[in-house]
């Protein structure tokens, strides 16, 4: 199949496989991420989000995990700064409840 896509001199490009997005490099690597609004994630502050077992966590352009998927939800990043939760659900309107939500910066760490 990656013989068959077009990188026009992209280094990554979203496809969507079996209604999952996924990012792929023109030499194979592959990381699967968040759909929004019908599509891949964006690229926020040079991350975007994966979905691993269940949580969230925040990929680069090299298709690497620089956060480790621990969150039950996360914004994408701006300025630096991305809210996450722990512990909250989503109901059946889409709508997140409950949990312990908090800002993080690039390193994973909570601030203020």
């Amino acid at each position: 199949m990656l013989e068959t896509i077009n990188f026009q001199g992209q280094e990554i490009l979203p496809i969507k496989i079996k209604n999952e997005f996924y990012y792929v490099r023109e030499d194979g690597k592959i990381m699967k991420t968040l759909i929004f609004d019908g599509k891949a994630d964006e690229f926020s502050d040079g991350l975007a989000r994966t979905k691993i077992n269940g949580k969230i966590g925040f990929f680069n352009r090299n298709l690497e995990i620089v956060l480790k998927p621990l969150y039950d939800f996360a914004f994408p990043f701006h300025n630096g700064v991305a809210e996450i939760c722990m512990g909250c659900k989503e109901d059946e309107d889409g709508v997140l409840n409950g949990g312990k939500w908090e800002k993080i910066n690039r390193e994973g760490l909570v601030i203020q």
